[in-house]
């Protein structure tokens, strides 16, 4: 848990929107995803694609960029009732494999030969 934050940085000649997932202390939980995109916003959270920086740490070492995708939780006084009892991730998933497995039933049964 802690806090999101999606802002616009400057880099270089570049501004970017940056996200970063902030702890207790305010301290960076998650390297920041660069050039952060939300592509997808739902009742309990959204998808944020972006790019992230992977280097060995030291001053002179070489970056690599990767693909990186954060499924986002807000926590909302809804979402506390409907998943108290429950890893809210884990029922979350449950729903969507049970409806992606509504759809591959149904378009079975619709090919030519299915019956």
């Amino acid at each position: 848990m802690g806090d999101f934050r999606l802002t616009r940085e400057k880099r270089g000649d570049e501004t970017m929107k940056v996200a970063r997932l902030l702890g207790d202390g305010k301290l960076e939980v998650l390297p920041p995803l660069m050039k952060a995109d939300v592509t997808v916003v739902s009742e309990h959270g959204m998808v944020v694609h972006g790019i992230e920086a992977h280097s060995r740490g030291g001053l002179k070492s070489r970056v690599n960029w990767g693909p990186q995708t954060w499924w986002v939780f807000i926590l909302t006084e809804h979402a506390i009732e409907r998943f108290e009892s429950e890893n809210p991730l884990e029922s979350m998933a449950d729903e969507y494999r049970s409806i992606a497995s509504l759809g591959r039933k149904r378009k079975r049964s619709t090919e030519p030969g299915n019956s």
